[in-house]
């Protein structure tokens, strides 16, 4: 079973056959759309500002606020992190990995506390489970906090961007328990084959071309 990360939770529970395609058999091709590559351009920037002082420029110099803001702070970017199944830490790539992220900014203030903060260039949509899943792996790594908030950076193409909804997200207990439950469902998949299909109205959009539900297939799902 590969690492979990939020991508493959929250595909697999949006459709497990599509999980399975792209996470695991890997046998749908990876193409990057302008939403992607714009997404790409704008953490690839702001990890330089913030990181390595490099000015931000063209269409990503509006966003020089939410950078600034980290000027002379405790802050990692595009940290790399993985987890155990036991909760101890480990490397991204270790072979008992369990599961993995890649974390846009963690800012320890000196409060005792970590705040997490992860650059959105799509559209605006609060989803703390994946803020949450980020939080198990700052804890691991530092026990004694137990207080961890993160926000949504919401970067617009077309504005000057915003910040989103504060989010608590110290309950560690409840999300291990949540990502143990789901992960628990796909190794049962894993186990027999059994991927189900899920109908939905994302279908036409996915990269899946053989399932029957896929609106660029057949025509028929919507």
């Amino acid at each position: 079973m590969i690492p979990w990360s939020y991508t493959f939770l929250s595909t697999y529970q949006n459709c497990p056959d599509q999980a399975f395609h792209r996470y695991i058999a890997k046998d749908v091709p990876y193409v990057e759309t302008a939403a992607m590559a714009w997404g790409n351009r704008v953490h690839d920037a702001m990890d330089k500002r913030i990181s390595a002082g490099r000015p931000l420029d063209g269409d990503v110099a509006k966003f020089e606020p939410f950078a600034k803001a980290f000027d002379g702070k405790k802050v990692e970017t595009e940290k790399r992190m993985g987890l155990r199944e036991d909760g101890s830490p480990c490397g991204f790539y270790d072979t008992d990995c369990y599961g993995h992220m890649k974390l846009d900014v963690i800012y320890e203030p000196g409060d005792a506390t970590i705040r997490l903060f992860d650059w959105k260039t799509g559209k605006v949509r609060e989803d703390p489970f994946e803020l949450r899943l980020q939080a198990l792996f700052v804890q691991a790594r530092n026990p004694e906090v137990r207080a961890i908030r993160g926000w949504y950076v919401w970067l617009g193409q077309g504005e000057a961007g915003r910040l989103g909804a504060p989010h608590d997200l110290s309950d560690i207990e409840r999300t291990w328990a949540e990502v143990d439950s789901i992960m628990h469902t796909i190794k049962s998949n894993a186990a027999i084959n059994h991927w189900p299909k899920r109908e939905g109205p994302l279908c036409r959009y996915c990269p899946v071309k053989s399932c029957e539900y896929n609106k660029g297939t057949n025509g028929t799902a919507g």
